[in-house]
């Protein structure tokens, strides 16, 4: 059996990172592969998948100081695997250093980099992105093949490659979760009252939250919005007042179960083309599913298949929702979670990977 490394690097991962990670770790032990999972960080994280490196007072300083380590430690670990995966870190000169000369290193990508940066306000945004044409780049054509979360991603990683193309493997691994929990308890409402929930760790433009404030609060339907994450009123824009928004600040995984069983829906994200995406398989879809909540999107899910019925793509607009949210009061948590089971266990996604991986090195080494 090959024996396959997943490292990142981060010095504030998300707490989606870090959720991903942890049950790929868990889904790989489950199933007996030889596959490590580590995550490099100077956050105070507990977990048996985190390396914690000292952070350094100034911000810089603790950048280039994580990374400095990181990558030293990465040279030395990946002799001791055939495979190593490294989650992309956008415009990282020691990631494209780290890169130069090795054969055995997939990167990993969760996103399209180059849109997703132009589209920060400002020149921020400009800088960021060009640094990233330009070292992302070079780094994604020095790394032996791809992971991706979608295809659309994967072409995108591809065209990079430019006149430097080559027969690049390449593999496609759509975000998954653990299934070890049963679904939420059923507490909805009649037929005329339309719970939303809305999970999230910030609310960046492509969330799609603003279109549809103006219309809960223009709308004579019975719509409340559960925010869980770090926002109020204000960052949301809506008055403290109103009671149509509701916000639960920064939940663990218990307490959004308990609010998702009043739910009738998760809202994922609604307005992706914002950065320049039409398909996507985010984490926090997997993890309603699992609860037993159909889902909302305004997004084609590539990890699931054609005409899914417990997720529907759609634009911003409440009236849309509301109508799948009265379909899917007919069907049970249960029959949800059951459903989207092959679709999302990690375990299963984890195992397609490795099988894929071994195939080709199998192919490679004759």
């Amino acid at each position: 059996m090959i024996r396959v490394l997943h490292a990142a690097v981060s010095v504030r991962p998300s707490i989606g990172v870090v959720r991903q990670m942890q049950a790929e770790q868990a889904a790989a032990a489950n199933i007996g592969l030889p596959w490590d999972v580590r995550l490099a960080t100077a956050s105070d994280i507990e977990s048996p998948i985190i390396l914690r490196f000292s952070p350094r007072p100034q911000k810089i300083a603790n950048y280039v100081s994580l990374r400095y380590s990181f990558y030293k430690w990465l040279t030395q670990s990946a002799k001791d695997y055939d495979i190593v995966l490294l989650r992309h870190s956008v415009h990282d000169i020691g990631e494209a250093l780290f890169l130069s000369g090795r054969s055995n290193v997939f990167l990993v990508h969760h996103t399209l980099e180059i849109s997703e940066l132009k589209g920060l306000r400002g020149i921020r945004g400009q800088v960021l992105s060009a640094l990233e044409s330009i070292i992302g780049t070079a780094a994604v054509r020095r790394s032996w093949g791809l992971v991706c979360v979608t295809q659309e991603i994967a072409a995108e990683q591809i065209s990079r490659f430019g006149k430097h193309s080559r027969k690049l493997p390449c593999f496609i691994y759509p975000n998954g979760t653990d299934l070890k929990a049963s679904p939420c308890a059923d507490q909805r409402s009649g037929e005329d009252c339309h719970r939303f929930l809305l999970v999230a760790a910030g609310l960046p433009s492509w969330h799609g939250v603003d279109l549809l404030v103006d219309q809960v609060q223009s709308s004579r339907h019975n719509v409340f919005l559960h925010f869980v994450g770090p926002f109020d009123p204000d960052s949301v824009g809506v008055s403290r007042n109103d009671n149509r928004f509701v916000f639960h600040g920064e939940k663990d995984f218990n307490d959004i179960r308990q609010i998702a069983a009043g739910c009738d829906l998760g809202l994922s994200a609604l307005a992706l083309e914002r950065k320049g995406m039409k398909d996507a398989c985010p984490l926090k879809a997997r993890e309603y599913l699992k609860l037993g909540l159909p889902v909302y999107g305004g997004y084609r899910d590539s990890g699931l298949p054609e005409g899914f019925m417990f997720y529907k793509r759609g634009a911003a607009n409440l009236e849309e929702i509301i109508e799948f949210s009265q379909v899917m009061k007919r069907s049970s948590r249960s029959a949800v979670a059951a459903a989207a089971r092959p679709w999302i266990d990690k375990r299963t996604l984890v195992r397609n990977l490795y099988d894929s991986l071994t195939d080709w090195w199998e192919v490679l080494n004759g």
